[in-house]
C-alpha cells in the first residue's frame, strides 16, 4: 500500500458564531446530516483504495465547525474510523475552530480517538520549535 496521504477540507456546516469583516464564507444554515455522513465516507474510502492510499486526512472546518456539537463529532469519527477500519484504511481528523463555542462538554472528544492522533502529530512538531525559542 503506497505511503501518500489523502487530505480533504470538509465543512460540516457553513454557519458561524460571529461575524468576522475579514470572512469569504456564505454562512447559510446548512448541516452535514447523520444520513450523509456514511455516503460521503464510502466515497472517501472508494478514492482510497482506487488510489492504494492508507491513510485521509480530514480537515473539519465551516463556518465554525464546533456549532455541530460535541456528540455529532464523537458520533461521526466513531463512524468513520469503523467503516475506515473494515476496510483497512484510516481517518486523521483535524479541527479548525474559533473556540467560542469550546467548553469542558469537548474533552473527551478531543481527548478521545476523534483528535487525539492529530495533537500527538503536532507536538512531535512543536519539540523542535522549543529549541529555537529565545527571550529578549
Amino acid at each position: 500500500m503506497s505511503c501518500r496521504i489523502f487530505s480533504v477540507i470538509l465543512l460540516p456546516t457553513s454557519e458561524c458564531n460571529v461575524a468576522c469583516d475579514y470572512c469569504f464564507e456564505h454562512k447559510q444554515p446548512h448541516r452535514l446530516s447523520a444520513t450523509l455522513l456514511p455516503l460521503l465516507t464510502h466515497r472517501l474510502l472508494e478514492h482510497l483504495e482506487n488510489e492504494d492510499i492508507e491513510e485521509c486526512e480530514i480537515y473539519w472546518q465551516g463556518g465554525e465547525a464546533m456549532i455541530m456539537g460535541p456528540g455529532w463529532f464523537a458520533d461521526a469519527g466513531n463512524l468513520m474510523d469503523r467503516l475506515a477500519a473494515e476496510r483497512g484504511r484510516r481517518f486523521s481528523h483535524y479541527l479548525q475552530t474559533n473556540l467560542i463555542s469550546y467548553s469542558p462538554a469537548w474533552n473527551d472528544v478531543i481527548r478521545g480517538i476523534l483528535f487525539w492522533g492529530a495533537f500527538r502529530h503536532l507536538d512531535a512538531r512543536r519539540i523542535l520549535l522549543r529549541h529555537c525559542v529565545r527571550t529578549v
